[in-house]
């Protein structure tokens, strides 16, 4: 229509012109001279080039503007005693405001005096606007799972996997665009995180739509949440197995399963008492069901096999005792008279009542023989499991750095008795123990890379709080101060990597640091505790610590009772949680033991103050275990003078003195 309309005008502006010329040239009387043309001597439009350049006898023009260019002002100048029109308007001084439509605008520019007028045109053409492209993202992100691949604003398909746990996801599209966002039909603003979408196992495709009013752009994302696989009970074991009479060989381990014990002809019967700590599981003795933690074996004289048997869902573990019942006036037990190293100086010298000894070798010194001599009748000798005949040398034993444990068992029928030599061997000279500051050991972490962070303390205490790197997600490696030389060499392969060490209060640390430095590791750093680590950020939190003092069963005491007698461990905690909080201490109370106790597993809290009488019955206590600070430290720790306990063995016990 506007294309009709300007080639109207045009025509119009033709005939004007030719009237106009054949006017100027025929006069109005006829035999006149013609006078000079009428011109412009000048011809302007704002923030446009004319084309062709302006010239006085050129009439015709074009030029062209942007479409945010709605209006332009002609300014046509003559020297000619003459009226000047724009668009029929008369020119009365500057310029005139042409307005413009999108497309072609002619502009008549009329010059005119008496003697007759000069027309120019100018054809101005006004862009159209520019329609918005169709949009598209810039970014996508899941609150869980990757993409892949990776996102471009051209790939519009995407899977991610999450693990099971992940039950929903919220999804963040960002556009430069203007334009609207969907996902899953949801409107989303750019750059913020959708609802929460609910996952189900297995596939789920999310559509996220960009939008405007040049078209859409749809991408998909297809999540894929893993199926729940039920973890099984691992196959139980036992964390601990005593008996009455006799001792174990070798010491009980959960992972060794045949074990020895010799007993006197007087002993005709002995009590088992197997423990575990594995969920839901059953044990029997010489296939009978243990239903109240102990079992008595009759013993004929000689051999007699104990079968322990320790089962759940998933499978069971057979333990076995072979139990040897002397005959009657047996030899004595078998000793050494004598105990001799090829390197090295025993410490203490040698005696036969005396099993535990140390002993010290330089570095090139590699390997060492052991010559035991024996005085007992019918006598042998072994020396790390290898026989050894009486008076000769062993063969040669190979020395790691650090500690080295040698062990020598004198035996006869009767029993045998156990010697440890613990041979340590220097380490090189550029292994050296490093105590540094736990603000030094933050720093040499967050710069370095590589490393392994070494928590030496129990496992339980792991779980309560250890370190981890927030940079990076690195877990601090668990390894017992007391397992170190054991599992380094397999768990540790690295002698040069940087090892930080730590513990609670810094002395299970250094022990295990010195021996990592005694085995020939050369960067190993010991930054202390954990008690006073200052970094809460690089930490990781777990229920807090439980004592044995928490789960006291104090059901059995009261303030008015004189005598009582207690069987259990949480009995038994109830003295030391009775004690702590001041409620009692037991003077003129009698407190006795009917039955061996096991404290593993957590932590005794020290009896705080005793007057009364505790009499273990000739029980034993085991597997207590402490760490603390100050004095007053062990199973009882203030004994009033009034105040007796007796008749106990207390047996594996560990108690750690930490400095104040």
């Amino acid at each position: 229509m506007h294309k009709r309309r300007d080639f109207k005008i045009f025509l119009m502006i033709i005939m004007f012109m030719y009237l106009t010329i054949v006017g100027g040239c025929g006069g109005g009387g006829g035999g006149n001279s013609p006078s000079a043309p009428l011109r412009l001597s000048g011809l302007q439009l704002s923030s446009v080039t004319l084309s062709p350049a302006f010239s006085p006898a050129t009439l015709q023009y074009t030029a062209s503007v942007a479409n945010s260019v709605d209006s332009i002002t002609v300014t046509p100048a003559t020297s000619a005693n003459a009226t000047i029109t724009v668009n029929g308007a008369n020119l009365t001084g500057g310029g005139i405001t042409v307005n413009l439509n999108v497309g072609s605008n002619v502009i008549t520019i009329v010059v005119s005096n008496s003697t007759g007028s000069t027309t120019y045109t100018v054809m101005v053409t006004r862009e159209s606007v520019t329609p918005d492209p169709i949009p598209t993202l810039s970014n996508l992100q899941l609150s869980a799972g990757v993409l892949s691949p990776t996102f471009s604003a051209t790939t519009l398909q995407y899977t991610a996997n999450v693990v099971n746990s992940v039950t929903s996801v919220t999804v963040t599209p960002t556009t430069t665009a203007t334009a609207t966002i969907t996902v899953n039909g949801a409107n989303v603003a750019s750059g913020s995180a959708s609802g929460a979408i609910n996952l189900n196992v297995g596939s789920n495709v999310i559509t996220i739509v960009v939008s405007n009013s040049a078209g859409s752009t749809t991408y998909t994302a297809t999540v894929t949440r893993e199926s729940f696989i039920p973890t099984p009970d691992p196959i139980p074991t036992l964390s601990n197995l005593q008996l009455s009479t006799g001792t174990l060989t070798p010491v009980f381990n959960a992972a060794t399963l045949q074990y020895t014990v010799s007993v006197a002809n007087s002993i005709t019967s002995v009590t088992v008492t197997p423990t575990t700590t594995s969920a839901n599981a059953s044990i029997t003795i010489n296939g009978t069901t243990v239903t109240v933690g102990s079992m008595t074996v009759n013993l004929n004289v000689g051999s007699n096999t104990i079968t322990i048997v320790v089962s759940n869902s998933s499978g069971s573990t057979t333990y076995t005792v072979t139990a040897t019942r002397a005959n009657v006036a047996p030899d004595p037990i078998a000793t050494l008279s004598n105990l001799q190293l090829s390197a090295g100086t025993l410490t203490p010298a040698f005696s036969a009542a005396t099993l535990q000894y140390t002993a010290s070798a330089a570095n090139s010194v590699g390997s060492i023989n052991v010559t035991p001599t024996t005085m007992s009748a019918n006598a042998s000798i072994t020396v790390n499991g290898t026989n050894v005949p009486s008076g000769s040398a062993s063969g040669a034993i190979n020395l790691n750095v650090g500690s080295n444990t040698i062990t020598i068992i004198a035996s006869n029928s009767t029993g045998s008795t156990t010697y440890t030599v613990t041979v340590t061997r220097d380490s090189p000279s550029n292994a050296i123990y490093h105590k540094i500051t736990q603000p030094e050991a933050l720093i040499m972490m967050s710069q370095t890379s590589g490393y392994i962070i070494l928590d030496v303390r129990w496992d339980y205490e792991y779980d309560e709080k250890h370190i981890r790197n927030p940079n990076n997600g690195q877990e601090a490696m668990l390894i017992p101060y007391t397992e170190v030389g054991a599992r380094a060499a397999t768990e540790l392969p690295n002698k040069a990597q940087y090892i930080y060490v730590y513990c609670k209060a810094g002395v299970r640390s250094e022990i295990a640091a010195r021996d990592l430095v005694g085995l020939g590791y050369t960067n190993v750093y010991d930054f202390g505790g954990l008690d006073d680590w200052p970094y809460p950020s690089w930490t990781v939190s777990g229920p807090p610590p439980t004592y044995w003092s928490d789960l006291a069963d104090i059901s059995w005491w009261s303030a008015s009772g004189t005598n009582f007698t207690i069987s259990t461990a949480e009995e038994f905690a109830a003295i030391a949680a009775l004690s702590i909080n001041g409620t009692t201490s037991f003077a003129g109370q009698t407190i006795t033991l009917t039955s061996n106790i096991d404290l593993a597993g957590t932590d005794w809290a020290t009896i705080d103050y005793f007057e009364g009488v505790f009499d273990g019955g000739g029980h034993s206590i085991s597997n207590i275990r402490i760490e603390s600070s100050g004095s007053g430290v062990g199973l009882f720790g203030t004994l009033a003078a009034g105040g007796t306990i007796k008749n106990f063995t207390l047996r594996e016990a560990e108690i750690i003195i930490c400095p104040a």
